[in-house]
């Protein structure tokens, strides 16, 4: 895309896959596992192992929503900011 082109499109907005598909903004849409095959094409890397490091939700640990819940899970999720905290004072 040409610097005016973005230029046009980069004002703020939100856009939906759809859109910046259309836009051009992206090549094309998929899943994780898209990612995946796509990254192992390019790198020629075969059967990749994907680790996903996202730490759940304060709430859906709360909830109960992810592994096993339980206050153990809660104190390891809130450990990093207990020692932020601590060095902070």
């Amino acid at each position: 895309m040409s610097i005016e082109d973005v230029e046009g499109l980069a004002d703020g907005r939100v856009y939906t896959g759809q859109d910046a598909l259309e836009l051009g903004l992206v090549d094309e849409l998929g899943t994780l596992e898209t990612a995946v095959d796509a990254a192992e094409e390019l790198s020629g890397v075969e059967d990749a192992r994907v680790r996903n490091v996202n730490r759940p939700s304060l709430v859906r640990l709360l909830l109960g929503e992810e592994g096993s819940g339980g206050i153990g899970e809660v104190l390891r999720y809130l450990e990093p900011y207990g020692k932020l905290l601590s060095t902070v004072s």
